[in-house]
């Protein structure tokens, strides 16, 4: 799922992992901003916080390397091997239109 986001007067196209990202950002710019605050209660919620932020960080980049990594070797699947491909992308298509099929039929 995608949102389309208005970004100085151009369209931006924003991904779930940049969506993931901009609240990563900004809770980091939130423990940034409260650095100043020295309540102890608030000092322990924000090195809890920027050790999970940290982590969710580092998550989200094995993410994006995983998912990269994947749709290359699709790639170049598809393109070693484009009627195998295309044989797959059918007998899904038959096997969906058949599931379809059954619960139309059912009801």
């Amino acid at each position: 799922m995608s949102i389309h986001t208005q970004t100085h007067g151009r369209r931006k196209h924003k991904n779930g992992a940049s969506h993931i990202g901009g609240v990563i950002d900004g809770a980091e710019a939130l423990v940034n901003a409260t650095a100043d605050m020295s309540e102890s209660g608030i000092d322990d919620i924000r090195k809890s916080l920027e050790g999970d932020l940290e982590a969710a960080r580092a998550y989200v980049e094995k993410l994006e390397v995983g998912l990269v990594n994947r749709a290359s070797g699709a790639n170049e699947f598809v393109h070693e091997k484009p009627w195998q491909s295309i044989g797959v992308a059918v007998g899904a298509g038959v096997a969906v239109g058949v599931i379809l099929g059954a619960v139309a039929f059912r009801h």
